[in-house]
């Protein structure tokens, strides 16, 4: 029997989830052929499964990705389960274009390489760029894991103070701008990222703390 030297279209890839985005994906966002509601951002800090590691690791950088269908189903939104193809396959982000699930070797080599940011995307000086420094500096999601990873039976009170100070923020800056600003929950997730209760709760579980009830 012959190794697989070929895409067979079982769609297993597709499945796993969406690629992350670099910088050769640029044009491909700016020129809208991927949305930006498309998209999803993890944020430096946040704990995500690494698949060249094989590991759930925490961000160093900003991580884009294109995001799955639901929170339960990984499946990449761009992916048709009944044709088993690929809706933008002419677009197709670069870890697409690279990936040969018999030989990793390519997508090994561009994983971890420019990775797509928001700066690359928002311009410096916009209310938009405005709104996320200010969400960066309330909502840092290194200092909120830095506390839970600290947590002790002695600084639990104040660290747990600070920590629903900051999703209590988070919460009421969403809501806000989606009254204000024409804004889907969507795209919310690419300008700020998950919501912070959703981002405790993922650290919580990494550093195998108790969280609160």
């Amino acid at each position: 029997m012959t190794s697989q030297n070929s895409c067979k279209r079982c769609g297993t890839c597709c499945l796993k989830g969406g690629p992350g985005l670099h910088l050769e994906d640029l044009d491909l966002v700016r020129s809208q052929k991927i949305k930006k509601s498309d998209l999803v951002l993890f944020r430096q800090g946040e704990p995500v499964w690494d698949n060249v590691q094989n590991k759930i690791i925490l961000l160093n950088q900003e991580l884009i990705k294109i995001r799955s269908v639901t929170s339960k189903d990984n499946a990449c939104i761009y992916y048709d389960p009944l044709s088993k193809s690929c809706t933008i396959y002419a677009y197709r982000p670069l870890q697409c274009r690279v990936l040969k699930c018999w030989d990793t070797r390519d997508l090994e080599k561009v994983y971890g390489h420019k990775r797509l940011n928001r700066s690359m995307l928002i311009k410096q000086g916009t209310a938009m760029a405005d709104l996320i420094a200010e969400h960066e500096k309330k909502c840092s999601v290194v200092d909120t894991a830095c506390l839970i990873e600290n947590l002790t039976q002695e600084n639990q009170k104040s660290a747990l103070q600070k920590i629903n100070e900051t999703v209590a923020y988070d919460r009421s800056f969403r809501l806000t701008l989606k009254e204000k600003v024409n804004i889907t929950d969507f795209e919310l997730e690419f300008y700020f990222g998950r919501p912070m209760s959703v981002i405790v709760q993922s650290l919580f579980a990494y550093f195998k703390k108790i969280p609160p009830i």
